[in-house]
């Protein structure tokens, strides 16, 4: 599991501060006190120029956003600062990038942005402004969810992104025997859960997708047919009180 969470310290700008120009010093700030080569990945092109303080204030660093990474930036590897990312921004950060990044700093945007929220709190950020661990940092699952997961996190394919017929499957299957046997938790939760424990950017995206699905009682389709024992739950629910 270790060796799929991202190897680098995590920390944000809370966007509570609720003045951008003091985000945009926070977030400049962390960025100088780091070493190595500094890259502001920004989610597009046109966001680029959007704030001005924050361009001033971090000026002589790399400035890139996903599609012009690797042919427009000279940067290689150092501390990121990601201003505002996008999905597709957090993937890269999680997967392509997360041997290149030596630390992150996040600047959020807007208290709604519950992907990003997940994101930051599944990595334990840290507060650039008083050092403290993201807020929704400390979730907790129902002990007979936690380790159902568990038990998925250990079994699938994690180059596959749970979009493999098999892991697909598990995935979907693991969370309709919970839901059948009583079994409630909510969705953002259970995403944070699954950040902090193995699962990657694209996974957790189709969990929440899986989990959703299952509460509002879709029918999928499982190409697999059923892997499950008939007993998993109480099995689960065995090891739970063991541990």
């Amino acid at each position: 599991m270790a060796d799929r969470v991202v190897p680098y310290d995590v920390f944000y700008v809370p966007w509570s501060l609720g003045d951008r120009e003091a985000m945009a010093q926070y977030a400049a700030t962390w960025l100088r006190e780091q070493p190595g080569a500094p890259l502001v990945l920004f989610p597009n092109k046109s966001s680029s120029g959007a704030d001005r303080t924050l361009t001033r204030l971090t000026t002589g660093a790399a400035v890139a956003w996903p599609r012009n990474l690797g042919r427009a930036s000279s940067w290689s590897t150092g501390p990121v600062l990601a201003p505002w990312p996008t999905g597709d921004v957090l993937e890269l950060l999680s997967e392509e990038l997360r041997s290149k990044v030596t630390a992150l700093c996040v600047l959020e945007w807007g208290d709604s942005d519950q992907d990003c929220i997940n994101w930051l709190a599944g990595h334990h950020a840290r507060s650039v402004v008083d050092g403290q661990v993201h807020p929704r940092s400390e979730v907790r699952l129902d002990p007979v969810v936690e380790v159902a997961m568990s038990w998925l996190e250990q079994s699938v394919n994690h180059g596959n992104s749970l979009a493999g017929v098999l892991d697909r499957r598990d995935a979907i299957e693991t969370l309709q025997v919970l839901h059948k046997a009583g079994y409630r938790y909510d969705v953002d939760d259970l995403c944070i859960w699954s950040y902090a424990n193995g699962f990657n950017f694209s996974e957790v995206e189709r969990l929440r997708e899986f989990a959703e699905g299952v509460a509002q009682g879709k029918r999928f389709q499982l190409k697999a047919g059923r892997a499950l024992r008939s007993d998993i739950v109480e099995v689960w629910r065995a090891e739970a009180e063991g541990r």
